[in-house]
């Protein structure tokens, strides 16, 4: 139970950051991909992330290798 507050007040504190910053480096984005669930990163960081962890750094979605280039509004 503990655990999932944990997880919850996290996501708040993501949440809270700009949309442009990727939140695996919390840099502007560089090279933007959007994975399944909508999250944005730079796709360094995604596929870096996606070499020991195949989940969303965000929602924790299984991304299955799938990263779509997207502009940065």
């Amino acid at each position: 139970k503990d655990m999932n507050a944990q997880k919850q007040k996290g996501a708040e504190k993501i949440l809270t950051l700009e949309p442009n910053v990727c939140q695996i480096c919390t840099k502007l984005l560089k090279d933007p991909v959007m994975v399944k669930c909508g999250h944005k990163f730079c796709s360094s960081c995604a596929i870096k992330r996606y070499s020991t962890d195949p989940t969303c750094a965000i929602c924790g979605t299984d991304t299955e290798g799938i990263f779509n280039s997207v502009q940065v509004e």
